[in-house]
């Protein structure tokens, strides 16, 4: 039973079905961290991962213990505040020098809402680059998929690189191109502006960059806890398996069959997969949501 996990110092596997009182669990767990950990020293913090606002402001609200000493938010959230932009510096240039993103104008990341005038000025770069006008493409029927398509812009791994995907295809004619979909992106990232899921794509940059950034990371959070991991996408495994390579212990707490981020790239394997040495996997059984009877 889940009640066994006999040592807090040990990274942690949780399958629990629906029902099954993951947040109850979770929630003792990290007020039993903050009871007995030796590590946390002053400055050191518990960070608990969720999947929405509403998930972490539950979790935050139920505590009953000192609720400075954690830090929980969606990974989107919880990337921004302590990678991205305390780090920022390292994502201003490309590698050949020119501008990459306007730090200087960065205040926090947005949902992706296709810009009129950073449209135009993509499509205008992209017609320079391929020799052509998309004004031969019906473009006021086109525009509207265009559009669609552009806002469920994603990062996926391929061949060891992070490219861009649409993950809604509706059908577009217009060149979309892994090269032209970073030119895409490039117009709203010399304006300063972040979307959510260029906050995973830079701080997977920023720690390609430069690894000690994980140290700091891992000194500031001994321990790291992340609820609903089977909806966790590839390059956000990669993240929390290079900040937790060494010296901080996580847990991971998912329901492989209620995964319901599929189209967002999200792999049941993840979770199955995830591997630490020396990690401990438990099940939660008990349904509190229905009856033997039922």
């Amino acid at each position: 039973h889940i009640s066994t996990l006999s040592d807090i110092e040990t990274h942690f596997k949780v399958f629990a079905g629906p029902g099954a009182g993951k947040t109850r669990w979770l929630i003792s767990h990290l007020e039993r961290v903050l009871r007995e950990s030796n590590r946390l020293n002053k400055t050191g913090k518990i960070a608990c991962i969720t999947y929405t606002n509403v998930a972490a402001e539950e979790i935050l609200n139920r505590l009953k213990c000192d609720k400075s000493r954690f830090d929980i938010s969606t990974i989107h959230s919880f990337l921004y505040r302590n990678i991205v932009k305390p780090f920022s510096y390292l994502i201003e240039e490309e590698d050949a020098g020119e501008l990459l993103f306007e730090t200087s104008s960065l205040d926090g990341h947005d949902e992706h809402i296709v810009h009129g005038e950073r449209f135009r000025r993509w499509i205008s770069s992209i017609e320079q680059l391929n020799g052509k006008s998309y004004n031969s493409y019906n473009w006021p029927q086109n525009k509207p998929k265009v559009i669609a398509e552009l806002s469920s812009l994603d990062y996926v791994f391929e061949n060891n690189e992070v490219n861009l995907i649409i993950r809604q295809n509706r059908g577009a004619r217009i060149a979309k191109s892994n090269g032209e979909l970073w030119i895409y992106k490039s117009k709203y990232w010399k304006d300063g502006i972040m979307h959510h899921e260029d906050v995973l794509y830079f701080s997977y940059l920023i720690l390609s960059r430069s690894p000690r950034v994980a140290e700091f990371i891992r000194t500031r959070f001994p321990y790291i806890f992340i609820d609903e991991f089977q909806d966790t996408t590839e390059i956000q495994t990669w993240l929390i398996e290079k900040i937790t390579e060494q010296h901080t212990k996580v847990g991971i707490v998912g329901d492989v069959a209620q995964s319901i981020y599929k189209f967002t790239g999200a792999k049941r394997a993840d979770f199955l997969d995830f591997k630490k040495d020396e990690i401990s996997e438990f099940k939660l059984n008990h349904n509190h949501r229905s009856t033997k009877r039922i």
